[in-house]
């Protein structure tokens, strides 16, 4: 599979994604450190460009997050995994630009 196919599978249909998995994936501390939640609540305020407070809404466990977070979530997932994917194949904006 191309990497020009994998980058289209990734954005083709942006699935949800969990807030815990995110921060799991993504945040600098693990659930079993101390100060986690803390750190979990501003990293999901900064990337959704919510407060903490509504992401403290959320419940314990984020069981209430809304669909359409959880939606930007994924994309945000994806974005990520393209950086990595053109980054490890030495890919830049220049190539991308050529496709057109």
């Amino acid at each position: 599979m191309s990497k020009i196919a994998v980058l289209n599978l990734l954005f083709a249909n942006p699935k949800t994604l969990n807030p815990e998995k995110f921060c799991e994936k993504y945040a600098k501390k693990q659930k079993s450190e101390w100060g986690y939640r803390a750190n979990w609540n501003k990293l999901l305020a900064y990337v959704l460009d919510v407060s903490e407070k509504t992401v403290e809404s959320w419940g314990p466990d984020f069981e209430n997050c809304p669909e359409k977070y959880q939606k930007r979530l994924a994309e945000i997932d994806a974005l990520k995994i393209a950086e990595a994917i053109l980054k490890k194949h030495g890919l830049s904006q220049e190539f991308l630009d050529a496709l057109d």
